[in-house]
Parts: C-alpha cells; structure tokens; sequence
C-alpha cells in the first residue's frame, strides 16, 4: 500500500508540482512580497499538465523500456496520469484569467517552449528534449524564471529588483541544472537508445557528478549577493549543501525514487526549513 502511494505521490506529477510551488512561495517571501496565490497554483498546475505530457509522451517514444522501473509504473498508470492532465489544464486555465497582462504573457512564451520540449511535432517525431544537450539548458532556464526571475523581473520593477532578478535567476538556474544533470546519467541508457546527446554521454558519469557540485557552488554564490535576510540565506545554503551530499549519493543508486523522489524535494528544502526554524 505504502509503494502504491509514494507511485501515485511521485508519477502523478503531485510531487513535482508541490515542488514548484513551494519554490514560488519562497521566492515571495524571500524577497518581502505578498504571496500571489493565482500565480502559484498556475506554476503548480502547469507543471502537473507538463511533467504528465512528457510521462505520457514518454512512454510512447521508450516502447522498449516498458517493461522496466518507471516506465512500467508509468504505462501501468497512463490512463490516471491522463485524468490529472486533464484536470490540471482546467485548474490552469482558470488561474491564467486571473494573472497580470505581464505575467500572462511571459508564462504563455515559456509555456510554449514547455511544450515544445515535451511534444513531438517536429521532424520524425523530435521534441526539443531530442536534439542534442538542449534539454538540461531548458529545463533550468525555465524553473528558473517561473520559480524565481518572473517574481522579480516585473513589468515596473525598478533597477535594483531587475539586478537583484537576474542575480537569483543565475542562483537557481546553477541550481536547477545541479540537480537536473543526475537524470541525465540515469537516463544514459534511454538517451542512447533514442540517439540523444547528453553531458553525460560526452564526459561521463563521474565528470557530470563534479560539475553539479561545481554548479552548487556558484549557485551558492550567489545568494549572497542578494538583499534577503540571514534565515533566507541560511535555507538556501542548507538547502544546496544537502543537495551536494544527496547528488554524490545517488551516483552508486538506481532506483527512481533517489530521482524523482529525493532529488526533486530538495526543491521543497528552503521552505521547509524556513518554516522549521523560524
């Protein structure tokens, strides 16, 4: 019962949309701003939607692998991850009514990038995931402008909000794309089979690993470069110094759950800690 759960937690996409939310509910108080709930649950729905579309699409293009770890969960639970797409598109399609004409239209150029990286249309098939090394540099940039930039960066903010906004999105952009790089070395096998070049497959397994390290180390940086009190900070450090222990470990590890489930929740990290320890 316990593993039909933590399955239906993780591969529903419920984890990994509760996990950008609590990125965006940061980020507001980080930086003193009210919370904006519409823009909130958005960034949670329009995750669920994208993160189902690629499990969906996914499990179409790795026909071959279908019988093994999460791909078997996945295909196993397709029509149930095609519901919750389907509800979440609802959920985001009434929050989107409810943004600013700003953020409307920046959430609707990376939304569409979103897709494109998930669907197949174009040539034999490719998504922007298939072309060579592209799908490590968009995933980071995107989490990183609507977990944090898109916050800052509003359409009157002033000088000081645009620095501070470009020097948080570098943070989380380091950040992400630390965390993200592990997938690629488990998806070695995956990538190979469909003729995807990654990082990973050009410098090796143990080569990635040092530069996600390196990565949190810019990433962390950085946040002291911003205008956020010490207990913000202090998250954010606890939060990238776990994670660097966490990437270490999962490199002897195969199981999904060190991915999707470990490394992912290491975006809840900031705000959890900052709602422990004050």
């Amino acid at each position: 019962m316990l593993q039909k759960l933590t399955n239906f937690y993780l591969y529903s996409s419920l984890h990994i949309s509760l996990c950008a939310m609590s990125m965006v509910v940061f980020s507001y108080l980080a930086f003193r701003m009210q919370v904006d709930l519409e823009y909130t649950v958005f960034i949670g729905s329009g995750t669920m939607v994208t993160y189902g579309l690629h499990r969906i699409v996914g499990a179409r293009k790795s026909a071959q692998f279908q019988s093994e770890g999460r791909f078997a969960i996945v295909k196993q639970f397709l029509s149930h991850i095609k519901l919750y797409c389907i509800v979440a598109f609802a959920v985001a399609l009434v929050s989107f009514f409810m943004l600013t004409r700003y953020q409307q239209i920046m959430l609707v150029l990376l939304s569409s990038i979103s897709l494109l990286y998930t669907l197949p249309i174009f040539t034999n098939g490719k998504r922007l995931r298939d072309f060579a090394f592209i799908k490590i540099f968009l995933v980071s940039i995107i989490w990183a402008l609507t977990t944090g930039g898109l916050i800052l960066l509003g359409d009157d903010a002033s000088l000081q909000y645009l620095t501070t906004g470009l020097v948080y999105s570098l943070s989380l952009y380091c950040y992400i794309m630390a965390i993200t790089l592990p997938f690629d070395v488990r998806d070695l096998a995956v990538d190979k089979e469909l003729n995807v070049s990654t990082i990973p497959s050009r410098i090796g397994r143990k080569w990635t690993l040092r530069l996600s390290l390196i990565l949190l180390f810019f990433a962390m940086t950085f946040i002291f470069l911003l205008p956020i009190s010490a207990k913000f900070t202090g998250s954010l450090t606890i939060t990238y110094l776990l994670s660097g222990i966490l990437i270490w470990k999962v490199q002897n590890q195969k199981h999904d759950y060190w991915y999707s489930g470990l490394l992912d929740a290491t975006m809840m990290l900031p705000l959890i800690s900052l709602l422990i320890f004050g």
